[in-house]
């Protein structure tokens, strides 16, 4: 009795292949999701590396004046981030400019992934926010 050979063994097994390309799209995918999802953190670094010298100037502002100017401009530099865009700085002052909050953000256009670095002056920290 002659023993015949399986044709799928022949040919070699086809469902291997298809189940190797949809491993590869698996991952190729879940690269994609988390590299997408790290933008806002990269931005939001970037603009917080700016808002870490402002701190600075802020503070050697208030040394200086007694309060915390009203608005970034006056500390007489260019401001690298707006508040609108990928990536930008927010600074609002209360307590009668003897406080601040400056907000560190990055996001992703036509999104809502955002992630938010919040420095205040009470606390003298960062904490981050991500909605």
């Amino acid at each position: 009795m002659q023993m015949g050979v399986n044709p799928a063994q022949a040919q070699g097994d086809p469902g291997r292949l298809e189940r190797a390309v949809n491993r590869i799209v698996i991952v190729l995918l879940a690269i994609f999701v988390l590299g997408f999802l790290s933008v806002p953190h990269m931005r939001a670094l970037e603009a917080r590396k700016e808002g870490m010298k402002l701190v600075k100037l802020l503070e050697d502002y208030k040394i200086e004046h007694g309060t915390y100017p009203k608005a970034l401009e006056a500390l007489g530099i260019e401001v690298k981030y707006g508040s609108e865009g990928a990536r930008g700085i927010r600074y609002r002052t209360y307590n009668d400019n003897t406080e601040f909050s400056l907000a560190c953000f990055g996001r992703v256009p036509l999104t809502f992934l955002e992630v938010r670095d919040v420095y205040s002056s009470e606390s003298e920290d960062w904490r981050t926010i991500r909605d």
